[in-house]
């Protein structure tokens, strides 16, 4: 797995939502999320493979600010740790 964490600039959980359907078909066997609490508004992606380029793409093109901030790869087994 591809674990990707992006700086946004997503306020609104209704276009958060509407972003995760759009966003989702790129996240082979995964899942996107947003947390809009926090000061970043971060989108998590977990992807069989790495997907920033097109998530960026995706982001900017429905007018939203998108910026990777984190990418590892995981191994099925591994516990993954985000950085603080």
């Amino acid at each position: 797995m591809v674990v990707e964490i992006f700086k946004t600039d997503v306020s609104d959980p209704g276009q958060a939502e509407a972003l995760m359907k759009s966003l989702k078909p790129l996240a082979t066997n995964g899942r996107v999320t947003f947390d809009l609490e926090d000061v970043d508004k971060i989108l998590r992606t977990e992807s069989d493979r790495g997907i920033a380029g097109q998530v960026i793409r995706l982001m900017v093109d429905s007018g939203f600010s998108c910026e990777l901030l984190y990418s590892k790869e995981t191994s099925r087994h591994e516990t993954e740790r985000v950085p603080q």
